[in-house]
């Protein structure tokens, strides 16, 4: 195998890194097929065309011209969000290559040449550099663009075997004096099979990243279809509410007159009873409009009647005209919701269950608050030094804090978690300026 089909190689895993991580961080100007293949073939061919000068200096800044006008044709975003990731990629990119090279020529020393390298010699390398650099550059990606996608780490750990076990191989092949005396015939088998492993490594990424993509999706149609049953328990409620009005407007004549007949025969007591009845009825048509947000009002509606079914003091305050509609419907599901059930559950194990939950805006509107405390019987389970729950239902409850979390973050806010004895205390801040 050749140093320019080495290269052409080493070319087409470059433009896949590239394409991975920078659709994960902006949005495509085009339909993926037939614009990016194409840009990406020519890539490729510019790539195969410099490798044949064998230039180092010329393919350095060959890359980053075409990184560059690559990302301005195909991705949108702002000028500094894109040059930010284009340094984190660059520095990513060619300073493993770098580090790399460095490395081998510390291990080898004087007598180390790359041009007089084997081909498997050559491939081992440039397999590792790619390996690497599309590992970091994957994860990196996750971290930078919170709001689309998280990854769990637990789940990642065990995807990242086959690439550790793959670097296994290469540094073997790389350490390995056989190399060096194998027949030409086996050593292409050999490179064949390399290649195939690595090629193997990058399907198992991209599996990873549909799955965990479908399971976003999942979650966000379960919030969507929690989003639907809250208003429509809301409207019904409202509509049995309205009903009754007409029924006690279609009334309010009867005892009105019944009033009239009972005061003109001086039965002052009966007239209290019938007023009595009256305001009872009448109590009951008020509905309390927590905000103007109907998404909110349904989860607090909803918590309200759970929390009078089991006896809970729910205390509830909501800042008139808040400003939370930035916020977009499944995520007030999700941090409210999750909020006020963390705290009911946890609250139950009290004799006297209390839950307070205040939500308002600063004084300039420049962030939302929500602030809720319950009392509970003192026991959290901690993880890593953050409080993950404070019921025995540790993956439930920690869940629930986990999904708070991951929403608030999607906005640059932050969770605040803080226990004082037997009250536990939770505090979200989010910015409500748009980003």
């Amino acid at each position: 195998m050749s140093a320019v089909v080495s290269g052409l190689i080493s070319g087409i895993f470059s433009v896949l890194i590239f394409d991975i991580f920078w659709g994960d961080i902006l949005n495509r100007k085009f339909n993926f097929f037939p614009v990016y293949p194409a840009v990406y073939l020519a890539y490729v061919l510019v790539f195969y065309l410099i490798s044949i000068f064998d230039n180092s200096i010329v393919t350095l800044i060959s890359n980053i011209i075409f990184f560059v006008v690559m990302i301005h044709l195909l991705f949108d975003g702002s000028i500094k969000r894109k040059l930010f990731n284009f340094l984190i990629f660059l520095i990513v990119f060619m300073g493993i290559e770098l580090i790399s090279e460095l490395i081998i020529s510390f291990i080898l020393g004087s007598d180390y040449s790359w041009d007089s390298s084997g081909e498997l010699f050559k491939f081992s390398v440039v397999s590792i550099e790619r390996l690497t650099s599309f590992i970091f550059l994957y994860v990196l990606s996750r971290m930078v663009n919170k709001g689309e996608a998280y990854f769990r780490k637990r789940q990642l750990a065990w995807y990242l075997v086959l690439p550790f076990s793959t670097g296994f191989v290469y540094l073997s092949i790389f350490y390995s004096s056989i190399i060096k005396s194998l027949p030409e015939d086996i050593e292409i088998l050999v490179i064949i099979s390399c290649l195939l492993l690595l090629i193997s490594n990058f399907i198992v990424f991209i599996l990873f990243d549909y799955t965990f993509k479908l399971d976003s999706e999942k979650k966000e149609l379960e919030l969507y279809s929690m989003k639907l049953d809250l208003e429509k328990s809301y409207y019904t409620k409202l509509e049995e509410k309205n009903n009754s009005q007409k029924k006690f407007n279609h009334d309010l004549r009867n005892y009105l007159t019944t009033i009239a007949n009972l005061a003109s025969n001086d039965k002052n007591e009966e007239i209290f009873s019938v007023i009595n009845n009256m305001s009872i009825k009448i109590n009951s048509f008020e509905e309390v409009l927590y905000s103007n947000n109907a998404v909110l009002n349904s989860v607090i509606s909803d918590k309200k009647i759970y929390a009078e079914k089991n006896d809970i003091e729910l205390n509830i305050e909501v800042s008139p005209n808040i400003n939370i509609d930035f916020l977009q419907d499944i995520d007030i599901i999700s941090i409210v919701g999750n909020t006020i059930d963390n705290a009911l559950e946890a609250s139950l194990k009290m004799e006297m269950p209390t839950v307070n939950l205040n939500i308002f805006n600063d004084e300039n509107n420049n962030f939302l608050v929500i602030n809720c405390e319950n009392n509970f019987d003192g026991k959290i389970v901690t993880k890593n030094g953050k409080i993950i729950t404070s019921k025995n239902d540790k993956d439930g409850h920690g869940l629930g804090i986990s999904n708070i979390r991951n929403s608030v973050d999607k906005y640059g806010g932050f969770v605040d978690i803080d226990v004082k004895g037997c009250i536990f205390s939770i505090s979200i801040i989010i910015s409500t300026c748009k980003k």
